[in-house]
């Protein structure tokens, strides 16, 4: 698994730096992440916890309106679960990825204004970091 995705990440790094207008940008922001766990006839969801992402990416223009962003990002997930009627014991899991998405943008012209985008696409991911703690 691993060299499949230093494989995407070097074809990904290839097609970036084939392009003369191709751009660079950073994002980052916050996720509010939740956990769900079913089994059997029980199902529970966790409250949200807050955690950060950082994404390095690429914009390389394919057609007149049409890019693939290609990216490397680094992901805080996982959720809480507070002490309650079936535990007395409160519980935060950190969990961090390491994600390679591939978006496919689709910039629509508004005139002076600025432009609108679509975008969707797959991401592979890989966990680096895991913690829980618990307190009573």
């Amino acid at each position: 698994m691993k060299r499949k995705l230093l494989s995407i990440v070097a074809a990904l790094c290839f097609i970036a730096g084939a392009k003369a207008q191709t751009s660079y940008g950073l994002k980052a922001g916050a996720n509010f992440a939740k956990f769900q766990v079913s089994g059997g006839n029980t199902s529970y969801t966790s409250d949200a916890a807050t955690f950060f992402y950082v994404t390095g990416y690429a914009d390389v223009p394919v057609a007149m309106n049409f890019s693939v962003q290609p990216g490397i990002s680094l992901q805080g997930k996982g959720g809480k679960a507070p002490a309650g009627d079936f535990t007395e014991v409160s519980t935060k899991d950190n969990l961090m990825y390491i994600e390679v998405p591939v978006n496919f943008v689709y910039y629509v012209p508004t005139g002076e204004a600025g432009k609108v985008f679509f975008g969707a696409g797959p991401y592979a991911a890989i966990g680096i970091h895991a913690k829980s703690t618990q307190e009573i």
